[in-house]
């Protein structure tokens, strides 16, 4: 039989291609409402027009002015929330500096993010690969810290010229590793005969700098830009900008912004939740196939993102606290109604014995309960039950009790096979 025979008999034995029909459904379904640049609904997406941030901007550009002029700036610190602009401000400002600096300046801006590189030597070796010439063969897993800091310095050397060095969330590497890094990099100006280094640093916590050595805290904190969070007028500016970028016009149901401004705004006037939930919600009214994005869209972005958050802070629980926070949400999803501290306990207790695992004290799960309660994952009140019980606290979820239990479940291979109770 000719192979056209062959293949034409076994498409129809085997029928239609399904991946083919199913992308078609959803395609049909789907409706897209984002025509211009996805990424701009990123949280990382840096805009050209930074809005609201014009007294900062200015701040950073004072402080490395003279760079521009091929002269070494000052130490700086940048301090602000997450969110606040921070990132977005210093690297425009150094992108701006690379096309104002003549090329033989030998200007070299070198980000580090201190979330990966959060050890003195996962920073130098970073600094390394980014100064040295690019024929040279990069620094592997296993240089140590004084060999890599060695060549960083010969690096710098032979490229005799100005290094800016921005450690971004820079508090990350001070409370892993201490602060031998930023010792080690302002040390490096006393050893080069040719070229500077500046160190910018950008922390999220506004007290990071008590936790350094004064002789590092005082040559680093030579300068320092503190950035305000975003007002809930300035997040609706930021988001408006993004949505004129990115959406096809009548996109957005009235009040969208607003309410993606507000809840941000609650949140310590964080740009980046703004963002992220503005984001969220495009995305479910496209996979809806609606022809807006609505309130709705809105409010069922914000539980999403609060889940994830959610599940952030659950994965990161002992085995014991997740079992007692599975106990706890089973027990309430069937009484519907606060929970003693006892009766939390002793519900706790009958699922470690099914488990076949150890009790933990009751001093333990009253801790356990208050970290609960740090995390925003319940409310405990004190009440007075009069003078036979006295006082207790009864526990109520402040979070989706269903898919909250899914997900501690999910968390935990010793969950998975308990059934309700």
């Amino acid at each position: 039989m000719p192979a056209d025979d062959q293949r034409s008999r076994l498409e129809d034995f085997l029928g239609d291609d399904t991946v083919g029909s199913i992308s078609q459904e959803v395609l049909k379904k789907s409706r897209p409402l984002v025509v211009g640049p996805r990424q701009a609904l990123q949280e990382t997406w840096i805009p050209p027009r930074l809005v609201h941030r014009d007294r900062e901007i200015r701040q950073v550009v004072n402080i490395l002015a003279p760079a521009y002029r091929g002269n070494a700036p000052s130490n700086v610190l940048v301090y602000g929330k997450t969110g606040t602009g921070k990132t977005a401000v210093v690297t425009r400002v150094l992108d701006d500096l690379k096309r104002k600096v003549p090329e033989d300046a030998n200007l070299r801006p070198v980000i580090v993010n201190c979330r990966d590189a959060d050890t003195d030597y996962s920073v130098m070796r970073e600094l390394v690969n980014a100064t040295q010439d690019p024929s040279m063969k990069p620094v592997g897993e296993k240089s140590g810290t004084h060999a890599t800091l060695l060549r960083l310095r010969h690096a710098l050397q032979q490229n005799d010229g100005l290094a800016i060095v921005v450690l971004d969330e820079v508090d990350r590497l001070v409370k892993r590793s201490g602060d031998n890094a930023l010792y080690s990099l302002m040390e490096l100006n006393t050893h080069l005969k040719n070229g500077h280094v500046s160190i910018i640093g950008i922390s999220n916590d506004l007290q990071f700098i008590e936790d350094l050595e004064s002789r590092v805290q005082s040559r680093l904190n030579e300068q320092s830009v503190v950035f305000h969070p975003y007002t809930q007028e300035q997040l609706r500016d930021i988001l408006r900008d993004r949505a004129k970028a990115v959406l096809v016009p009548g996109a957005l149901e009235d009040g969208v912004i607003e309410h993606c401004a507000a809840a941000a705004a609650r949140d310590h006037g964080d740009a980046r939740r703004a963002i992220a939930l503005f984001r969220t919600a495009v995305q479910m009214a496209e996979k809806e196939g609606a022809r807006q994005v609505t309130d709705d869209h809105v409010t069922k972005a914000i539980a999403e993102l609060e889940l994830n958050v959610i599940g952030e802070g659950v994965r990161t629980l002992p085995v014991q606290q997740k079992v007692l926070l599975w106990a706890l949400l089973a027990e309430y999803r069937t009484k519907k109604k606060p929970l003693s501290s006892g009766a939390v306990y002793d519900v706790f207790a009958r699922v470690c014995q099914n488990l076949g695992i150890p009790t933990a004290s009751t001093r333990t799960v009253s801790n356990y309960l208050s970290e609960l309660e740090v995390l925003g994952i319940i409310r405990a009140d004190l009440v007075y039950r009069g003078r036979a019980s006295g006082r207790t606290r009864e526990v109520t979820p402040t979070v989706p009790v269903g898919p909250t239990l899914k997900l501690v479940k999910d968390s935990e291979e010793l969950l998975s096979d308990l059934k309700d109770l």
